[in-house]
């Protein structure tokens, strides 16, 4: 599998959602931040914060799938692209909700932490899941049907 294959999303749309509102978020953040400044405590402050907790909810409520099969998120691999992109996104909003400025304290060190290493993680194992079986085919010589 070639670099760019290995790199193509399973499904384009939730990529492209993802990126729109990504940066839509940064603009608006930007811009209110050079309007009128900008602090985790205001409302839109709050906002982001409260949109970055209901992502990482939504994002752990992929364990119980099964059991939650409901519109839009009918389908896994539905389920799937929602845990993967929401949470990343929920990083990005949290990054947006601190201002991109470092944590006050000893809790916000741990939670900004929590954060960046569960979506680094995340990010690794999606790139895992899309290498390691193209490098195990790749090597096949022989290809055993399945009867």
């Amino acid at each position: 599998m070639k670099g760019p294959l290995l790199f193509r999303p399973k499904r384009r749309r939730w990529l492209l959602a993802t990126a729109a509102v990504a940066a839509l978020s940064l603009v608006l953040a930007l811009g209110l931040t050079a309007w009128r400044g900008w602090s985790a405590g205001d409302v839109w402050g709050l906002t982001f914060g409260t949109l970055a907790a209901l992502l990482m909810l939504l994002g752990a409520l992929y364990g119980v799938r099964r059991r939650l099969m409901v519109p839009p998120l009918t389908t896994a691999q539905d389920w799937l692209q929602a845990h993967v992109y929401g949470s990343t996104l929920a990083a990005l909003f949290v990054l947006i909700h601190m201002g991109f400025k470092w944590p006050g304290g000893q809790f916000g060190w741990w939670l900004l932490g929590l954060t960046i290493w569960t979506t680094f993680s995340g990010l690794v194992g999606v790139g895992l899941q899309k290498w390691v079986p193209a490098l195990l085919a790749g090597q096949l010589t022989v290809e055993v049907i399945y009867d």
